[in-house]
């Protein structure tokens, strides 16, 4: 198995002796598989240099393109993304970084508009609802079937957090018409996982959960492919 370039993160932590000025960054950075309370991962960032506005920095906004790459590095690793837009002097959001927002959230719904993943596999996995989920089986492949070839270049999955976090490891691979092709290792889903990569043109996609911590509880509650927007 090629090493896995999806580092592993944990919702769970445990937090007996951490007080300000007394954490492990490294531990904080990756969770605990077997932490004691559930704790999911918050990135905070601002979309200007510094956390407060100001005026010589309206040309140092980040753009779309950065904010989209931060979506996808933290919301995409199963932590939460709070993103700092501070007012003006005058109490308002400045203009710079309304347009920024505005295209950020452009590009994410042009992205993630259409799951081809819809009416091609369990009514369960692309209802966009967390509690409805299924079960997988460890080292079971799980076929999904595009039903002609189709363009994608992003996946997505979500596990059934309602009932923890299990998955530590799995494959997806894909069909080239003759032989299944390995297209990512990875770690972890926890509540999302989003994974991108070259445009791949391809019928059918193969998911299999590898290593799991509780064998008995795979539970996939989304499965997402899709074609990412130009302003990607």
């Amino acid at each position: 198995m090629p090493a896995l370039k999806w580092p592993s993160f944990w919702s769970t932590i445990t937090t007996d002796g951490m007080w300000p000025g007394k954490v492990n960054p490294a531990y904080l950075n990756k969770g605990d598989e077997n932490g004691k309370s559930w704790i999911p991962a918050e990135t905070y960032v601002s979309v200007r240099p510094g956390w407060f506005w100001h005026e010589k920095e309206n040309s140092q906004v980040r753009s779309a393109k950065n904010l989209v790459n931060l979506y996808y590095q933290s919301v995409g690793r199963n932590s939460l993304l709070l993103l700092n837009i501070p007012p003006n002097k005058d109490g308002l959001f400045e203009e710079t970084d309304i347009r920024a927002i505005d295209s950020f959230r452009t590009i994410l719904n042009e992205t993630f508009a259409v799951n081809l993943a819809t009416a091609r596999t369990k009514r369960e996995l692309t209802d966009k609802k967390i509690n409805s989920f299924m079960s997988l089986k460890l080292n079971e492949p799980f076929v999904i079937d595009l039903g002609k070839a189709r363009d994608f270049d992003r996946l997505l999955l979500q596990e059934n957090i309602a009932n923890g976090q299990s998955i530590k490891q799995g494959v997806w691979e894909y069909w080239d018409g003759a032989y299944w092709q390995l297209l990512k290792t990875f770690s972890t889903i926890g509540y999302k996982r989003l994974f991108r990569f070259d445009t791949i043109k391809s019928s059918k996609l193969r998911l299999t959960i590898i290593q799991a911590k509780f064998d008995d509880q795979i539970q996939l509650s989304e499965i997402g492919i899709y074609k990412a927007a130009v302003g990607e």
